[in-house]
């Protein structure tokens, strides 16, 4: 004779949905973690991975620059203003030579601001007379000069005569052309002075 009744289905099915609800109960008490109670020593290497992270929860700040990744080039934006001339000119048609042979100021470019500048300078020349005659040129800037001379005359006209210097200005300053013709007079033409200036200035000599 059996002490313990058999147990219905019904019984034993609502025994086990009881199991089963005390189990999900225990094990969801396990997996939630109180707030700040897992630190950076509790985690594995590797143990977050991309698809664990939430998009967006990851800023660029808190990337090393190692791992972040450049964009794409963007588009160049507008051109800007012109900047200011740093170039000056200026130039004589014609000037007429004396002949006594004293120098005589041909053009004069005025250099309106302090800087390192390389100035030029040119002009042509006709003879005054039917004979030959020397014309001597110095480019001076109150500093550095250069000089040349040529010869002119009835067979070997007209002749061309180039100048230049290197000059560093404190200030405002000036660079002028000064020519005389021996033993005859002569007419420069097309005098031009032209100086630029620089972002620096190495000059030599040999």
């Amino acid at each position: 004779m059996n002490r313990f009744p058999t147990p219905s289905p019904t019984l034993v099915v609502a025994c086990l949905a009881l199991l089963v609800a005390l189990g999900g109960t225990s094990i969801a008490a396990v997996t939630a973690l109180p707030p700040g109670s897992v630190n950076t020593a509790a985690l594995q290497n590797s143990a977050v991975t991309t698809k664990k992270i939430a998009n967006k929860a990851v800023t660029l700040s808190k990337l090393a620059p190692s791992a972040r990744i450049p964009g794409a080039k963007g588009d160049p934006g507008p051109k800007g203003d012109i900047g200011p001339s740093d170039g000056y000119e200026r130039s004589v048609a014609s000037f007429a030579l004396p002949a006594s042979g004293a120098p005589a100021g041909v053009n004069t470019l005025t250099i309106p601001q302090a800087g390192s500048y390389l100035i030029w300078a040119k002009a042509w020349f006709l003879p005054s007379s039917g004979g030959q005659t020397s014309i001597e040129c110095k480019l001076g800037t109150g500093g550095n000069t250069d000089t040349s001379i040529i010869t002119i005359g009835p067979l070997i006209t007209p002749q061309t005569l180039a100048l230049n210097v290197a000059n560093e200005y404190s200030g405002a300053g000036f660079a002028i052309l000064l020519c005389d013709s021996v033993p005859g007079g002569a007419s420069a033409e097309n005098a031009v002075i032209s100086a630029i200036r620089v972002g620096s200035l190495t000059t030599s000599s040999g």
